[in-house]
């Protein structure tokens, strides 16, 4: 396993992320902590939940904060994991997903991840979408004072807009904070030649900016949900299921035999070269994988710690053109 430094922390986490956001619900609650256990022997360092996550499934409110929390109990490996959890999003009575914002509600979610998790502490604490209603500089004083007491190491942000990391950016320079070091968003190889991205998805000039700023990118849906890996495992002829994903356009199907013609001639897999894309860009980039059994943890590692020649990642890059402009550039 290879490690990375977060620009402006002193986290040095692995360079794949343990997404969690179905643990429980995709998986049984004893396999989700085979799969966690598995992550840390296997060298894995970052675990990524969320206040909300497995929420949507019944029975139970913070399922996959508990699980780790019971997990990290029962382990004793606190102290080998960075842990990273997310605020201000929440299940409301008819409504999908409600983002609440306010300092009170911040600090509520954290008090209830810190009791969850069954630590004193989060590593990378995230504010999971934006309230554009909510001047950036009441989110970014609120997190600066839990930084202070001590209940977060350091503070990122999730699926927020360039215009609204501009803003926090330069607010929390003015004062002299670190702001946010890290951007969880939607970002993989076939992205840009999919059927559809959220506004919040990485484009060129929130590229440049987290690039030009040290921001580091953690990518979710880093695997393009396993397209490629399944049509590899298909040779290459795509079954019903695959044929309805987003990821099933003309462009990435061309894309797809490019990355299948350097995976044979570099001596690695499809999933390597999927990963590798985002592994080998100029900013500081970790995967977010959420796997759900051992033989898709091991699968995903090994591709993880495979390496691109710069020729092939260069021509995986020309043919993936993050081509989408910024929704309020382009608007402009």
């Amino acid at each position: 396993m290879r490690y990375i430094t977060i620009p402006r922390t002193n986290l040095q986490p692995s360079i794949i992320c343990l997404g969690t956001s179905e643990s429980g619900v995709k998986n049984s609650e004893t396999r989700a902590r085979e799969v966690m256990s598995a992550f840390v022997n296997r060298g894995g360092t970052f675990i990524d939940t969320a206040r909300i996550y497995s929420d949507w499934a019944a029975g139970e409110s913070h399922r996959s904060e508990r699980i780790i929390g019971d997990w990290l109990m029962e382990t004793g490996v606190r102290n080998k994991v960075i842990l990273a959890t997310k605020c201000g999003l929440r299940m409301e009575p008819g409504a999908w997903m409600k983002v609440l914002l306010s300092p009170e509600c911040i600090r509520e979610d954290l008090a209830g991840s810190l009791e969850l998790l069954r630590t004193d502490y989060i590593d990378l604490f995230y504010v999971h979408a934006d309230d554009p209603s909510i001047p950036v500089g009441e989110i970014i004083d609120t997190l600066d004072e839990c930084a202070g007491s001590g209940l977060i190491r350091h503070y990122a942000c999730s699926n927020w807009s360039l215009r609204r990391m501009r803003e926090a950016h330069d607010y929390a320079s003015s004062k002299g904070s670190p702001g946010f070091v890290a951007h969880q968003m939607m970002w993989n190889v076939g992205l840009y030649g999919s059927k559809g991205h959220p506004p919040s998805a990485m484009n060129r000039a929130m590229y440049r900016f987290m690039k030009d700023t040290s921001i580091a990118a953690l990518p979710w849906s880093s695997q393009a949900n396993g397209y490629f890996t399944k049509l590899a495992r298909a040779g290459g002829i795509p079954d019903e299921a695959l044929a309805r994903s987003p990821y099933h356009t003309e462009r990435n199907l061309k894309l797809y035999a490019l990355m299948e013609e350097i995976a044979a001639t570099a001596g690695i897999s499809v999933t390597g070269v999927v990963l590798q894309y985002l592994l080998c860009q100029q900013l500081v980039t970790i995967p977010l994988a959420g796997m759900y059994s051992i033989g898709h943890l091991d699968d995903t590692l090994a591709a993880a710690d495979e390496l691109l020649p710069p020729e092939a990642f260069r021509r995986i890059d020309e043919a993936a053109e993050m081509d989408i402009k910024d929704p309020d550039e382009a608007a402009a």
